[in-house]
Formats: structure tokens, C-alpha cells, sequence
């Protein structure tokens, strides 16, 4: 018998728990926001906003329907962006792949 797949609240509640690990484990300057909903050509995005409302803040967007271990991926790869955000302008470029790695380790070790 194959495991069901985790329910939304399962899928967001695992993606927010490995958020808080790496927000406290590589700490950004500004605060993270997790978005999960459908995109149509992506696993994922990041992006850096300035808004009255929010001042600044990184936003991470996930999309639904990816197996939990594909979208726990995804969110790594997407914070490495934004570890990288000030760092860099080649959007995959040495700088992220050191962040990645810090990434990856911050998860692995936990």
C-alpha cells in the first residue's frame, strides 16, 4: 500500500517547521513570508519587496501538488536565493551555490 499524500495543513505545517530551521540557523536581514499556491511553470520563486504595510521582506513561493520532498527542495533552493539576494546578479552563480551548500547543511545537520 503506497502512503497517501500529506494533506495541505501536513504539506504547509512541514514546509513552515524547515523554514523556522533555517531562519534560525542562517538568519536573513529582513523577514521571510511563505507563500504556497499553484504556479504554472514553476516548482518555486523568490523574491525581495518593499511595501508600507510589510517594509521589506523576502517572499518565498512554493507551488502545490509537488511531492513533499520535491517542494522541501525547492524551499532550500529558493532561501539560498535569498541568502545570495545582495550578493550576487548571476542568478545561479558561485554565491548561490555557497549558499545552497550552507543551505543544505543547515538541514542535513538537523
Amino acid at each position: 500500500m503506497e502512503n497517501a499524500p500529506p494533506s495541505k495543513a501536513e504539506y504547509r505545517d512541514r514546509l513552515l517547521k524547515m523554514l523556522n530551521i533555517l531562519e534560525v540557523k542562517l538568519p536573513l536581514p529582513f523577514s521571510v513570508r511563505l507563500v504556497i499556491r499553484k504556479l504554472e511553470e514553476e516548482h518555486g520563486y523568490s523574491d525581495f519587496r518593499e511595501t508600507p504595510k510589510r517594509g521589506r521582506s523576502f517572499i518565498i513561493g512554493i507551488c502545490t501538488g509537488m511531492e513533499s520532498a520535491q517542494a522541501e527542495d525547492t524551499l532550500m533552493h529558493e532561501y539560498a536565493h535569498c541568502l545570495s539576494w545582495f550578493s550576487t546578479q548571476e542568478d545561479h552563480g558561485p554565491e548561490w551555490g555557497v549558499a545552497f551548500s550552507r543551505v543544505y547543511r543547515a538541514i542535513i545537520d538537523e
